[in-house]
């Protein structure tokens, strides 16, 4: 799965992120640097596992890399949250591309973007009074 341009402008306009300077030719797809704190929440036998805070390191259209304090293996599937400029998150399932160690307890995990599981990029704030009203509508109907 690739982002959209726009969903890509979007997502790194929330972190500030910055074109990377170096360009690898082997790429697909542009990589933003940046250090972010993000949440994702490993996926095994369908079931979520507990969430944990990861720094992202890069991300570009088609993936993020990330540390992490232990290794994932590959083919490792997980949901990650990311914050949209908009309000709100996408949810992104990813699936890891490859791992690396970097240091002690110190791992790269580089996965790609596999699907999105939170296609609206409506966002409504609860406290919405038209939104709320039309809600009340539909029910009374």
């Amino acid at each position: 799965m690739k982002l959209s341009a726009e969903q890509f402008a979007e997502l790194a306009a929330t972190f500030n992120a910055k074109a990377s300077p170096t360009e690898h030719d082997r790429r697909r797809a542009a990589r933003m640097e940046l250090q972010a704190n993000i949440k994702i929440t490993p996926i095994h036998s369908g079931n979520r596992l507990s969430a944990m805070h990861v720094i992202v390191s890069d991300f570009s259209a088609r993936g993020i890399a990330f540390l992490h304090a232990t290794p994932m293996p590959l083919g490792q599937q997980f949901i990650t949250e990311l914050p949209r400029k908009s309000g709100g998150v996408v949810e992104l399932l990813c699936t890891v591309a490859h791992c690396s160690i970097i240091g002690h307890n110190a791992y790269r995990v580089g996965a790609e973007f596999t699907c999105a599981l939170q296609t609206d990029p409506k966002h409504i704030p609860a406290n919405d009074p038209r939104e709320l009203q039309r809600i009340k509508e539909s029910m009374l109907k």
